[in-house]
């Protein structure tokens, strides 16, 4: 079986993050943690067709 990484992104109150967090616990197996940086950019988009 291939695994899969999920990343889901979204604002939950308390209540659905428990809710999610109880669904993982029971489908889903741990396999492990890491540090992932990210990094955001801002750029000014040039249209050269104009």
């Amino acid at each position: 079986m291939k695994n899969i990484e999920v990343e889901l992104r979204s604002f939950v109150d308390e209540e659905k993050y428990n809710q999610l967090i109880d669904f993982f616990d029971q489908k889903a197996k741990f396999l492990k943690e890491d540090m992932q940086t990210t990094h955001y950019f801002t750029w000014e988009f040039k249209n050269p067709k104009k």
